[in-house]
């Protein structure tokens, strides 16, 4: 999954331990260009590391695929069942060059309304902890004494709650304090609570059996730090998340096992719209994924037969694509057969900013009554939940 687990909490908190950068060095590259070149520079970038990793990893699962089919001892029977293991990737990283570009051009045109949406480039673009790491922060920053209030600022805020990082902290506690709209409210401090919680697992992990790991990649003084403050993120994040349920429920849906799903509006790629409530009455699986994200691809061929072999039962699977573009989808599953209802959400609307999706894959196993029965299960652990929900609502 694309959320921060233990292996990758070594990046999360270094950013805290940065100095107060100085001024960027302005570039002149890109400076003439207009906005709209610039991003398609960028996204034409983007696009081919996601192709490249999309070829890297249907080729593992290719080969598994094939080792699969071919293994004839028990050894090797067993050898290939295992999932290999997959490269990892993200977004977030590969663009760098572009971020103190985009930033340049947000901070030379304050007066033009795309001056925010070259601001949210350079966030993007900068390789967060992993890349440019001044950009990132200088980004952060414009963001926040620019445009903490700004109606545009909501699909930002989420990613920010993966890492604790102090200029992130310092947007977010803006946003929550100023922003006019009650929902953006909610979203920063959800987002501020994730990231002291992602500040509170790298101090335990730091103070683990592997914490010596964690030393030589920040250093002594830095995990001392995070270890010193462990008890003051875990209260404020507990404080957070008691103000979240306190004064915040009718803004942000109750996405919890047991609850009613609440609606889903999207649209098919073909542009049709679409309705959870249409489904009511059969078991469904809603599976948000990214072409992009190496796990969701990893679940495809799993997915592809667990749907053939319930194709007779009232069980209906439902796979929301959270690509930028929608172009984007339609060119995989012209490589990838899911014949299966696909839905298209987007990046930043949809389901992905009205369920708060933070991670890929998500997934809810909802029963045939409406209500969200599991959350987060995949391949075989998630069939045979589905079977046991198909058992219940026939009676069994």
């Amino acid at each position: 999954m694309l959320r921060i687990r233990l292996a990758g909490l070594m990046l999360v908190l270094v950013s805290a331990a940065w100095a107060t950068p100085g001024p960027l060095p302005v570039e002149a590259c890109g400076l003439d260009q207009s906005f709209e070149e610039l991003k398609a520079e960028a996204d034409g970038a983007r696009k081919k590391l996601v192709e490249d990793y999309q070829e890297k990893v249907r080729a593992i699962l290719e080969a598994h695929e094939r080792a699969v089919r071919e293994a004839k001892t028990d050894e090797e029977k067993a050898r290939a069942a295992s999932m290999p293991a997959l490269p990892a990737f993200s977004i977030t990283q590969g663009l760098e060059s572009f971020s103190p570009r985009f930033l340049d051009w947000s901070n030379k045109h304050m007066d033009d309304p795309q001056s925010f949406d070259a601001a949210v480039m350079a966030l993007e673009t900068s390789g967060r902890l992993g890349g440019d790491v001044l950009a990132f922060d200088r980004a952060l920053e414009t963001l926040r004494t620019r445009f903490a209030t700004d109606s545009r600022i909501r699909p930002v805020l989420k990613s920010l709650g993966r890492q604790h990082v102090a200029g992130s902290e310092q947007l977010l506690r803006e946003v929550g304090a100023r922003h006019p709209d009650r929902k953006t409210q909610a979203l920063a401090f959800k987002s501020l609570a994730n990231s002291l919680r992602a500040g509170v697992a790298l101090a335990e992990f730091a103070r683990g059996p592997h914490g010596k790991s964690a030393i030589k990649q920040l250093g002594q003084k830095y995990v001392d730090g995070e270890i010193a403050g462990v008890d003051w993120n875990r209260q404020e994040a507990e404080n957070l998340e008691a103000l979240l349920s306190r004064s915040y429920a009718d803004v942000l849906p109750n996405l919890s096992v047991g609850q009613p799903a609440p609606e889903v509006v999207s649209r098919t790629v073909d542009g049709q719209p679409a309705r959870l409530s249409e489904l009511r009455g059969k078991v469904v699986v809603l599976d948000i994924w990214a072409t992009w994200c190496g796990p969701c691809v990893a679940m495809i061929p799993h997915e592809r037969a667990m749907v053939e072999r319930l194709k007779d039962d009232p069980f209906v699977l439902v796979s929301i694509s959270a690509d930028e573009e929608l172009e984007t989808l339609k060119e995989f599953l012209g490589k990838e057969p899911m014949p299966w209802p696909q839905w298209w959400s987007g990046r930043d609307g949809g389901i992905v900013e009205d369920w708060d999706v933070e991670q890929f894959p998500t997934t809810y196993l909802i029963d045939a009554k409406g209500i969200i029965r599991f959350k987060d299960l995949r391949d075989e652990e998630l069939e045979t939940a589905v079977r046991g929900l198909l058992k219940e609502a026939r009676g069994g």
